[in-house]
């Protein structure tokens, strides 16, 4: 029996590589994306923005973490290589804060200090980034656009496409 209907919003990916599972609900469809934020050797912000996407979802859920991961994309031109130049570490860690406030994960409970305090701790932040950046590289995963579909790594497919674009990928699959 195949995986029932799929929904999800399909978007654009930025250029690096965030990656995130997802469990479409009552499929046996697990996708992994490759978008903006994750970790590549080349890219030296991207583990901070990892590391405050595992924030994000330990302390306020997937969907925060979904919110991020969009105003990451969004305000990417603020964390690339020509914005920042040779920035302190703490400048890095306060671009993040600054993309998790405008994506409305902070709050009374989660304030931007704290982001900011916890952003490089080791149980809820750095472990479960580092962890996904292996299971990204024991996929194959070393740069965008990549997609895992069924524990599988998909060639040839392309951040920008559209439903229509998936859909005729996933009758050859």
């Amino acid at each position: 029996m195949g995986p029932g209907p799929l929904k999800f919003k399909l978007k654009r990916m930025p250029s690096a590589a965030f990656v995130s599972w997802w469990f479409a609900p009552r499929t046996r469809l697990n996708l992994l994306w490759a978008s903006s934020t994750i970790d590549i050797a080349f890219h030296p912000q991207a583990f901070t923005a990892q590391c405050g996407a595992s924030l994000v979802e330990s302390r306020k859920g997937r969907d925060a973490l979904l919110k991020y991961v969009d105003a990451c994309f969004e305000h990417q031109e603020t964390y690339m290589n020509a914005a920042l130049g040779d920035a302190r570490k703490s400048d890095v860690d306060a671009v993040f804060a600054t993309i998790a406030e405008k994506a409305g994960v902070l709050d009374a409970s989660f304030t931007k200090e704290a982001f900011l305090s916890s952003l490089h701790d080791w149980e809820s932040a750095v472990k479960p980034a580092y962890a996904e950046h292996k299971i990204a590289l024991g996929y194959g995963v070393y740069g965008t656009p990549k997609h895992v579909i069924d524990g599988e790594l998909v060639p040839d497919t392309e951040s920008a496409w559209g439903a229509a674009d998936w859909a005729e990928k996933l009758k050859s699959l």
